[in-house]
């Protein structure tokens, strides 16, 4: 796996909306910020304000995977 260094998530997340959210694929439901730009997820990371001080767990990791797959259900 790629490591992505602080300057680029820097330039990810630069313009984008920083928006709070829950992580929902395992049971704990950590609080994340999710950071948007015109709709689409750029960067996910653990809420800086949350107790487990932004550590999200390999599953949580991998959610912004999720947003992207072109596989994925808009509609029940």
């Amino acid at each position: 796996m790629n490591q992505i260094s602080t300057s680029e998530i820097i330039n990810q997340v630069r313009g984008t909306k920083s928006v709070p959210g829950v992580c929902i694929i395992c049971p704990w439901h950590c609080p994340t910020e999710v950071f948007v730009r015109d709709n689409k997820v750029v960067y996910v990371r653990g809420n800086e304000n949350a107790p487990n001080k932004t550590t999200r767990c390999v599953k949580g990791v991998s959610s912004i995977h999720l947003s992207r797959d072109p596989d994925r259900f808009f509609i029940p």
